[in-house]
């Protein structure tokens, strides 16, 4: 997550603050009962790392040494970083998991493609990536295919539950970004009492104060529109942030919305999703690293001599 905030152009001292707010949030936290959960969770940072790195960077554009050879040695490091990652991602042990950062990166590329015209660019680097996810397929054969062949014998080789009625995010779960515990506390039968959520570890997304103090901040200066190609690089970002957090909302709503019932029924593969609740993990990672990006602001202005900083 460090890495990721320093990637995006936010200081030291904001990005240690988005890498301990990700780290320390109550959703790693609860999972530490899971390490199946938690393992391929904290895989995830990296590999969007290394995702949003094949975007941002320059390794894919043309320089003196033209030809294949040229491109290949400067991604083949990067790429065979991304499949390692991946790879490690899905051996931890939960494969849902691997889904959360694959998409948030093909969605950053999208934006970045949408926002700032780099159509071929974002093309090239989501190809480097998706080719990294065949070599880590190839580099997870061993326990994949014996899965595959042993998925038949199991219970959940067919419908699976898509557990909506056990975890869909009520609104009143907003609260629990301010106050952890209003909706509850660990532990066994009626110590959580959170609306359509059966246990803790499933609502909870409390990443701290300072991240949320930070938020607010991250809209100055973006409006209204500058040529400044810095100032749009970082309007991307703040527009991806703030949907993919959207999203995560939306789809962890579960029954209080038609979104993750829409996607569980008819987009291919989603039917082996379950808990609607897990896709809270969108928002305690994005939200850190917003407020990290709005308290950059906020020294950057300052230094500036803004008034709203002085303030």
């Amino acid at each position: 997550m460090i890495a990721l905030a320093r990637l995006w152009k936010v200081r030291r001292a904001g990005a240690l603050l988005a890498g301990i707010a990700f780290a320390l949030s109550t959703t790693l936290v609860a999972m530490l009962e899971f390490h199946n959960i938690l393992f391929p969770v904290a895989w995830g940072p990296l590999i969007m790392f290394i995702g949003c790195r094949l975007l941002d960077a320059d390794l894919l554009e043309p320089t003196e040494r033209t030809g294949f050879e040229s491109v290949f040695w400067r991604c083949w490091p990067t790429a065979f970083c991304s499949a390692l990652a991946l790879a490690l991602c899905y051996l931890a042990g939960n494969p849902q998991y691997v889904l959360f950062p694959v998409i948030a990166v093909f969605s950053y590329g999208a934006c970045r493609a949408i926002m700032l015209g780099e159509r071929r660019r974002a093309t090239r680097a989501l190809a480097l990536f998706g080719g990294s996810g065949l070599l880590a397929l190839m580099l997870c054969a061993p326990q994949i295919l014996p899965f595959i062949e042993l998925l038949k014998h199991s219970i959940r080789s067919g419908e699976i539950d898509a557990g909506i009625a056990g975890a869909s995010v009520h609104p009143f779960h907003a609260l629990t970004m301010l106050f952890p515990l209003a909706a509850g506390t660990p532990g066994g039968e009626g110590a959580y009492w959170g609306r359509s959520v059966f246990q803790f570890w499933l609502g909870t997304m409390y990443v701290g104060i300072v991240p949320l103090i930070g938020f607010p901040m991250v809209f100055s200066g973006l409006f209204p529109e500058s040529p400044d190609p810095q100032v749009q690089e970082r309007r991307c970002r703040v527009v991806f942030c703030l949907c993919a957090i959207a999203a995560g909302a939306a789809l962890a709503a579960g029954s209080y919305l038609p979104f993750y019932g829409w996607d569980h029924r008819w987009l291919p593969g989603f039917d082996r999703v379950r808990w609607p609740s897990r896709f809270l993990l969108w928002v305690t990672t994005f939200v850190p690293l917003l407020g990290a990006m709005g308290l950059e602001c906020l020294c950057r202005d300052r230094e500036q001599g803004k008034r709203p900083a002085r303030l």
